[in-house]
């Protein structure tokens, strides 16, 4: 767990700084940060600004918005269902307030949980602590 790579998908910058400072205070992992679905998929793909792998290390594991610029985080699920990186590479879907539709789609494309902000700022810590120690039982998506 500690010095795990770990990728934020967050396009809110009050959001991105409370949750690296959460982050930082709770979790020893290195934080690589895009904004939007389609550097996620850029990122995880290993292409373009990200094909270095040496500065942009393949994660083991996202931390996933869903409301966002050019391609929503539920886009960058299905993208990594359909490659089979998920559940493989966990994710925990880490944004806003949700339709139980967009819950439900996110648990069924495989997320490792889903957690609503900013409300749970306090949780978000020992709940990646858990996905990356691998720790199935005790799922983020009771938290929303």
């Amino acid at each position: 767990m500690e010095g795990s790579n770990v990728l934020l998908v967050e396009d809110n910058a009050d959001h991105l700084v409370l949750t690296k400072a959460t982050l930082r205070e709770h979790v020893g992992i290195h934080l690589h940060v895009v904004s939007d679905g389609q550097q996620a998929i850029d990122y995880l793909h290993g292409i373009g600004a990200f094909a270095d792998r040496a500065e942009h290390p393949l994660p083991d594991a996202v931390i996933l918005d869903i409301h966002m610029p050019r391609l929503s985080g539920l886009g960058v699920l299905q993208w990594m269902k359909e490659r089979g990186l998920v559940p493989r590479l966990p994710v925990l879907v880490w944004t806003g307030v949700l339709t139980e539709n967009e819950k439900a789609r996110a648990r069924a494309l495989g997320a490792w949980g889903v957690i609503e902000k900013p409300a749970n700022f306090a949780i978000l810590g020992p709940v990646v602590r858990d996905m990356l120690r691998g720790r199935r039982g005790r799922r983020a998506a009771d938290a929303s």
